[in-house]
């Protein structure tokens, strides 16, 4: 019996990124594209600056610098963040779902440069998942406020099946799978899922949780997760 992850990292309007003008603008977009893509690069530009940015109320750019930064305008969304350097250092103490790249970069702020870093999430959660033994429900959002939640009969064994079965269920308009319980092959104490699922989001352990809040990491909020996580080799 693993040990499960009880929270996921939300996102926080005033405190997210773009990218700032200059010579390297056209090559940075290019670049954050692959990432948005999936694609690790071998010899990334140099990501810097950027700047924070607030869609809501301009006035507010400049409000705070945090700890962790989402990406908005621009670039790989869901599938990175930009990390202080005391979140990387943190991260190096725990497991973070394989494959995983760190890139160089910078945040201005208050017309000072203070390094950081992106760190891509390239995880597909699928393929690490034991499907077998996790356990499924169709979930039924178009009944709101009166939800519907039922299990899901159909036995899932290869990520194809899973998609399959999502799909034919959206486009039914049954419904769509949401997991009750993840069995993960090997443990992580962050993982992403992507973008698309109603399960979508960055999940994170409980002892990672503690880490932030005992280091005071800024940038982040947290909500408890109705899923439960299981590992294998944990």
């Amino acid at each position: 019996m693993g040990k499960s992850l009880s929270q996921s990292v939300g996102k926080k309007d005033v405190d997210v990124t773009r990218v700032s003008g200059g010579e390297m603008e056209l090559s940075l977009k290019q670049a954050l594209g692959l990432i948005d893509k999936g694609v690790i690069l071998k010899s990334p530009p140099l990501f810097s600056p950027f700047v924070m940015y607030h869609y809501g109320d301009p006035r507010l750019w400049e409000r705070i610098r945090c700890d962790i930064h989402w990406f908005m305008h621009v670039g790989p969304a869901d599938k990175a963040i930009l990390i202080s350097n005391k979140v990387k250092s943190l991260f190096k103490s725990f497991a973070i779902s394989e494959p995983y790249q760190f890139y160089s970069s910078e945040l201005r702020f208050k017309n000072e440069l203070y390094d950081y870093s992106i760190l891509q999430l390239l995880n597909d959660w699928l393929i690490n998942v034991d499907l077998v033994n996790s356990q499924y429900a169709i979930y039924r959002p178009a009944t709101y406020p009166n939800v519907e939640i039922m299990p899901l009969e159909t036995r899932v064994s290869s990520k194809e099946e899973f998609l399959r079965i999502n799909s034919e269920l959206i486009q039914n308009h049954k419904g769509r799978i949401r997991p009750t319980l993840l069995a993960f092959n090997q443990y992580s104490d962050l993982i992403r899922i992507a973008a698309g699922l109603e399960i979508s989001g960055l999940y994170i352990s409980e002892r990672l949780k503690n880490a932030f809040e005992e280091e005071q990491i800024t940038g982040v909020e947290f909500k408890e997760s109705e899923m439960i996580f299981e590992f294998k080799d944990h």
